[in-house]
C-alpha cells in the first residue's frame, strides 16, 4: 500500500514524549489544520527531526497518512526563538500559541488564522521590543487571531490593526487603542466560552 507525501508547514503547539525516543506532536498546519503526528526517534540526538520541531517553532514539513494517524518524516526549522536570548519572545508567543491550541480543533484548514500566525512569528523574530513594546505586539497579536477565527466584531477603531500587517510604526500608532483591544479580547474570550 502507498501513502501520499503532504508537503506543508506548520507551527509546532506542543509535544509530548513517547516510549524511548519518539514524540507526539500538535502542529498548526497552513494546509491540513491541526494535526496530531508521530515523529519516531526524534528525541534521539543524532535525529534529522529534532531541531525541526521545537515546540513554539515554524517549520517546513512532511507528513504521512497512517490509517490512524499522522506520521512526521521531515522538518526544517524556518522561524525559532533562542531559549537563553529570547526568553520574554518564547514567553509571547508560547501564550500566543497556546490560545490558537484551545479555539482550534481536528483537522480543518483556516488560511486567514494560519497568515496572521507567520506574520507575527516573522515580526516578532526580527523586531527589537522595549517590554512596553512587547505587550502591545501581544495584544495585538491576539486580536488579531480572535477576528481571524471569527470573534471580533466590526469595530471600526481596530479595524485598521487588524487588516494592516505588522510593522513598527503601525505598532507605535496602536498605544492608544490598546485599551479598547483587550476589552474586545476579554469580551470575545467571555463569549467563547474557553
Amino acid at each position: 500500500m502507498s501513502y501520499h507525501l503532504y508537503n506543508t508547514t506548520g507551527f509546532v503547539l506542543r509535544s509530548a514524549d513517547l516510549g524511548e525516543a519518539n514524540k507526539l506532536l500538535f502542529i498548526f498546519t497552513e494546509n491540513l489544520g491541526l494535526v496530531g503526528a508521530h515523529a519516531q526517534s526524534a528525541r534521539k540526538v543524532s535525529s534529522k527531526l529534532r531541531y525541526g520541531l521545537r515546540e513554539y517553532s515554524f517549520s517546513r514539513l512532511s507528513l504521512i497518512r497512517g490509517k490512524t494517524s499522522w506520521r512526521l518524516t521531515d522538518a526544517e526549522e524556518i522561524i525559532s526563538f533562542s531559549p537563553t536570548k529570547e526568553t520574554q519572545k518564547i514567553k509571547v508567543f508560547a501564550g500566543i500559541l497556546s490560545l490558537v491550541g484551545r479555539f482550534v480543533h481536528g483537522e480543518e484548514e483556516n488560511s486567514a488564522l494560519f497568515h496572521e500566525l507567520k506574520d507575527a512569528a516573522a515580526f516578532l523574530k526580527d523586531a527589537k521590543f522595549t517590554n512596553d513594546e512587547l505587550h502591545r505586539f501581544e495584544t495585538l497579536a491576539v486580536l488579531k487571531i480572535l477576528s481571524a477565527l471569527g470573534y471580533i466584531g466590526e469595530n471600526k477603531d481596530l479595524k485598521f490593526y487588524i487588516r494592516t500587517p505588522f510593522n513598527a510604526s503601525m505598532l507605535e500608532q496602536f498605544t492608544p487603542h490598546r485599551r479598547s483591544a483587550l476589552k474586545e479580547i476579554n469580551r470575545a474570550l467571555e463569549e467563547s466560552h474557553l
